[in-house]
């Protein structure tokens, strides 16, 4: 890959539709609305030669460890579901992709997952319950 940096992007939104059902019309309106949440790219792979992968040969699926702390106020991943089609819930992905120059994004993500977060329990020093 001609790319010299490695990043990870954590996003966080929130989303509601709110659906309404008018007998009179016999037709059921939606309203969505989106709220970004949380957004933070950080660099995880810096290589000085310009190139993640040195041969064809160096192909494959890689595994890099990492950590990202996160702000403590994120609240939980949760859906909820309601009548005629209303819902509501909070959700996070996590993409890594690579850059060239430190600036110029390469044509799509190498991996994008939504992931799970969880709330924090009494014991873990957040002050939380």
């Amino acid at each position: 890959i001609n790319a010299n940096q490695l990043c990870l992007s954590f996003h966080g939104e929130e989303v509601s539709t709110i659906a309404s059902y008018v007998a009179r019309a016999d037709t059921t309106f939606r309203e969505e609305s989106k709220c970004n949440i949380i957004s933070l790219t950080v660099p995880i792979l810096d290589v000085t030669d310009g190139r993640l992968l040195q041969d064809e040969e160096d192909g494959g699926q890689y595994e890099m460890p990492f950590e990202v702390d996160l702000p403590s106020w994120l609240p939980s991943t949760m859906i909820c579901h309601g009548q005629e089609g209303s819902s509501c819930g909070i959700r996070y992905y996590l993409e890594a992709f690579s850059l060239r120059d430190g600036r110029q994004k390469l044509a799509c993500p190498l991996v994008k997952k939504e992931v799970l977060i969880l709330g924090r329990s009494k014991g873990d020093g957040s002050g939380g319950g």
